[in-house]
């Protein structure tokens, strides 16, 4: 549902990435049994993996779409990521803290030299992870956003060169970290700054997409292993545009697309919250549940949608009785995008 002020499309996509990758994060459950995927999850898998690469074309594309000034840019994410990313990965600190205090081993956190506590507090693009895994695309986005001036003089100057690193970069064998927020956020700046590209992309979409991204899908079933991976980048790419589709139709239905809204408002929050979450709910489920292909598969979508679940309810609960706190841990996002 679009209007002449604002794109809610965008929003619907924002809320499937962020369930996307708490789906990423049950997948987690096949390492907490120690055993092989089974192989009818390998699809879903694969479709997961595209939430981290909508949120970083999403983010590129909203930087280049406006008017781009470095510094009024600068100013707002300090509010919109740099203060929520201190303070979530403070309160998990402290949590932890607690928490291993009562186990009576504390003393790790306890010793953090600065530059310890810089890195986990505020973490390093494209290297460390900061000390709360989940929120790794913020500090990516961050080393994005301080270098855009100069991925804005690619796109405005050597266009058709980016597309061609981007492809080139996507099937290197390099680190996931510098794949996904490097080649779709200028994916997404490319897009904002040349809308005829946006639309000859659009029509090609519209005709292979889905197929060929179903199409990969069933071949992951039969091919073996060493395959998954080429696999797995190329569905990533295909499921982008029918992801938007299915955002975009949402969006058209007023009772829907409120309810959508109103969940793209604890987008953040659920990002910060559900690794706990769906991490304890893990330690539960293995522990009770024998490892077998269907107690894996059973875990997979029933502690994801569960640990959704429980985030939104808490993120409501939040928003409701501390407007104010809640605005700031979640960076004022929910808000619909104005374009």
């Amino acid at each position: 549902m679009t209007n002449s002020s604002r794109n809610t499309t965008i929003d619907a996509m924002r809320v499937c990435a962020a369930l996307l990758v708490v789906f990423v994060h049950s997948g987690n459950l096949i390492l907490a049994y120690q055993v092989g995927t089974p192989i009818v999850l390998k699809p879903f898998l694969m479709l997961a993996d595209a939430g981290d690469a909508i949120f970083m074309m999403i983010s590129g594309y909203l930087l280049f779409v406006h008017p781009f000034q470095y510094g009024l840019m600068l100013q707002k994410k300090v509010r919109t990521i740099l203060i929520p990313l201190v303070l979530w990965n403070l309160i998990w600190i402290l949590t932890d803290l607690f928490l291993m205090d009562l186990r009576g081993n504390a003393s790790g956190i306890l010793s953090w030299s600065f530059q310890e506590w810089f890195r986990n507090l505020i973490g390093i693009p494209f290297h460390t992870a900061p000390f709360y895994m989940p929120f790794w695309f913020l500090t990516d986005l961050s080393g994005l956003l301080l270098l855009s001036p100069l991925l804005r003089s690619l796109t405005k100057e050597v266009p058709h060169l980016a597309a061609a690193g981007i492809l080139i970069l996507w099937f290197l064998p390099v680190s996931y970290r510098i794949r996904i927020p490097f080649c779709f956020f200028l994916f997404g700046a490319l897009l904002a700054e040349y809308p005829e590209w946006k639309e000859k992309l659009k029509r090609i979409a519209e005709k292979i997409t889905l197929p060929s991204a179903l199409l990969c899908s069933l071949l992951v079933l039969f091919l073996p292993s060493p395959w998954y991976d080429l696999l797995d980048r190329i569905t990533l790419i295909l499921w982008i545009y029918p992801i938007g589709k299915l955002a975009e139709a949402c969006m058209k239905k007023q009772k829907t697309a409120s309810r959508i809204e109103l969940a793209a408002s604890w987008n953040l929050f659920l990002y910060a919250v559900h690794g706990k979450v769906i991490s304890y709910l893990q330690g539960i489920y293995t522990s009770h549940v024998a490892c077998s292909d269907s107690s894996v598969i059973a875990g997979y979508f029933g502690l994801a949608v569960l640990s959704i679940f429980l985030c939104w309810v808490a993120a409501a609960i939040m928003q409701h009785i501390m407007p104010r706190f809640y605005g700031i841990l979640s960076g004022g996002r929910g808000v619909p995008v104005h374009l």
